[in-house]
């Protein structure tokens, strides 16, 4: 009757838990069949649970909302007879499943998300040289030849000009929606002065954000990075929707997907 991930820590916070009960499941399926999702085809979902994704400031981690979003999204596509499928990936391995209308591969793909998100805590060690964004988009392009609407859910750290020519190549064939979940410190600055725990992927650390100089440095960099991703809207054929890991899930998959239509030009 629902799927749970359950609490880790990180700096005293802990990570919120996912319950999609009977209840969200139908407001999902209804908001899926009144929006996009009804894709007439199959779907694809891409999950980020690399340790980038373990950061929350105020209600949720990135992680939990990502694992979330997807689990709404798959619950409505398949409840609208159609064809659903994922890749969850971390900072070292990931987890194919083909898109099939089957409720097997559904639940597969939910416990798969919810192994991975119960892994990260804040001690993990990864590699440094990783480039896994770029890494996991090589099969999703295997398993979205064309006529896909794939659908990534990530903070999409690491992303950069190689990212943007493997998603323009994917979106080429394919409908690309990309569900950019962030954090609000990204979106209205960071507060001079406040303890704030922050990570890179890799490490993660307090510090004191009392000196205008890291202040600007940190916040700029990350502001940069979205604002990179936002543009790729124009760039490529594909949507971009954020997802703020500081509000509910469900209302805000609710609002967004009236937003977006992704679509190539048909000939």
């Amino acid at each position: 009757h629902f799927l749970a991930i359950q609490p880790r820590h990180l700096g005293g916070r802990r990570q919120q838990c996912l319950r999609l009960r009977q209840n969200d499941l139908a407001a999902a399926l209804e908001v899926a069949q009144q929006a996009f999702l009804v894709a007439k085809g199959d779907v694809l979902l891409v999950v980020d649970q690399r340790m980038s994704m373990f950061f929350g400031s105020t209600l949720n981690m990135k992680s939990v909302t990502a694992a979330e979003a997807a689990a709404i999204a798959a619950f409505g596509v398949l409840g609208a007879g159609d064809r659903v499928g994922g890749i969850v990936f971390d900072d070292s391995t990931q987890v194919e499943f083909a898109p099939r209308r089957s409720r097997r591969t559904l639940f597969a793909l939910l416990q798969t998300m919810a192994n991975f998100n119960g892994a990260l805590h804040a001690a993990k060690r990864v590699d440094e040289g990783a480039d896994r964004l770029n890494d996991v988009l090589r099969p999703v392009a295997r398993l979205a030849r064309h006529d896909h609407l794939v659908i990534i859910l990530s903070d999409f750290a690491g992303a950069n000009e190689i990212t943007r020519k493997r998603l323009s190549t994917i979106a080429a064939h394919n409908d690309v929606l990309l569900m950019l979940v962030h954090d609000p410190l990204a979106e209205q600055g960071l507060t001079r002065g406040e303890p704030t725990v922050l990570g890179d992927g890799h490490l993660q650390a307090e510090i004191d954000l009392s000196h205008s100089s890291t202040l600007e440095a940190v916040g700029g960099f990350t502001r940069q990075r979205l604002q990179t991703i936002r543009n790729w809207q124009r760039e490529i054929n594909l949507s971009v929707l954020p997802l703020n890991a500081a509000q509910d899930t469900l209302p805000q998959i609710r609002q967004l997907l009236g937003q977006a239509r992704p679509g190539r030009p048909r000939a």
